[in-house]
Formats: structure tokens, C-alpha cells, sequence
């Protein structure tokens, strides 16, 4: 993401992904950090991620178990936002959104 700083300006236009990505690096850092101590069926699946499970995602990326809150809450803000847009393909279709 810090290699692809044309994107930033489309991702700020998202509603709720520019609250998420934060310009800071040390916050971005921090969220890859918290992200890569995840298993992949906890990628896949964050509403498994129970409070143990949260303090022990903190412990594995260094941080505090509010950072992974306040990460998972933005993760799941997005996602609410992401739901209420069609698929992006009903984007370019001519015909309009099925």
C-alpha cells in the first residue's frame, strides 16, 4: 500500500476506507503487524476473534489489545459500508446493477 501513492487519492474518495487508512506509517505498521499475527481462518473469518483471542493477537504484533479493538471496529465499519454499494462490476455494466 505505501508503494501505490496514486491510489491514495481514489481511497480517500471511499466513504469509511479513509478513516481506516491513516496517512501515519506508524498506524499502518501497526495494523500489517496485527493482520500478519492473525491464522488465515481468522483473516478469513474476524467474528471468531474472541476478546482471549484479541489480547493474544496483541501480544504476537507487538501492540496493545485497544489497537486490535479499534482495528477490528474499522474492519467491521468498513465492511457495513462495503455492503450497502452494488458489486463493482454492476459498476461498468450498460445495462445497470441486475
Amino acid at each position: 500500500m505505501e508503494h501505490f501513492a496514486p491510489l491514495e487519492s481514489m481511497i480517500n474518495m471511499l466513504p469509511g476506507v479513509a478513516s481506516f487508512l491513516s496517512n501515519d506509517d506508524k498506524e499502518f505498521h501497526q495494523t500489517a503487524a496485527i493482520i500478519d499475527s492473525m491464522t488465515p481462518k481468522k483473516r478469513e473469518h474476524p467474528e471468531i476473534i474472541v476478546w482471549r483471542r484479541k489480547t493474544r493477537l496483541a501480544g504476537g504484533s507487538g501492540c496493545e489489545a485497544q489497537d486490535v479493538f479499534r482495528m477490528l471496529r474499522s474492519f467491521e465499519n468498513i465492511n457495513e459500508t462495503r455492503v450497502r454499494f452494488p458489486p463493482f462490476d454492476d459498476w461498468f455494466d450498460p445495462q445497470g446493477p441486475a
